[in-house]
């Protein structure tokens, strides 16, 4: 990994991911994410969707489950104990997600580091929906990748955890569970 780390691709991707945490104000995450992660940790509670709906706020505003608003909460908490604006927190859970992904996608496709940079780390749909439209989707994309990898490593316990987290996250993510029954049905040892 560390190859990877100091590729001029991977370096030219971070550089661009971080110009845009820190210079793009999405729309939705500057009117709905952050708003009701700062709400859930004014008043911690298990439901700070109700507290948000009681507070007035749009029921639109956090469509995902209980592993994305966990995923979020730390830096975001962090962010609001040190005085920095919390869409940062939410920025860099997203780069933490991002550079993640990379780390299991090259544990499948090993020694393919430029081909791997190139194509996903550099592609301009991962920034623009992540970084410049506000989009949550590499949360969920990376539990489900770490469930395959662990599934193609015959750990179950882990990769059913993950993908329970997964779908968690965002509820399309079940639509990838009839592959791995498929997997598992074919690979039965």
């Amino acid at each position: 990994m560390k190859k990877v780390i100091l590729h001029p691709l991977f370096l030219s991707g971070l550089f661009i991911r971080l110009g845009l945490i820190f210079l793009v104000l999405p729309l939705a995450v500057t009117e709905w994410y952050v708003p009701f992660l700062s709400s859930s940790l004014s008043q911690i509670t298990l439901d700070p969707w109700s507290t948000w709906l009681n507070q007035g706020g749009d029921q639109v505003a956090f469509p995902y489950g209980y592993v994305m608003w966990f995923v979020f909460l730390p830096l975001t908490l962090l962010c609001k104990l040190i005085g920095v604006p919390l869409i940062f927190g939410y920025g860099f859970t997203l780069l933490v997600a991002d550079i993640s992904l990379l780390v299991v996608l090259s544990k499948f496709l090993p020694k393919r580091e430029n081909l791997l940079l190139a194509v996903y780390w550099l592609s301009p749909i991962v920034l623009l929906a992540s970084y410049g439209l506000g989009l949550n989707d590499l949360i969920p994309v990376f539990l489900l990748a770490s469930s395959l990898y662990y599934t193609q490593k015959k750990m179950l316990f882990p990769a059913g955890v993950l993908c329970i987290a997964a779908v968690s996250a965002k509820l399309s993510m079940i639509l990838a569970l009839p592959f791995f029954l498929i997997y598992l049905f074919h690979n039965r040892a």
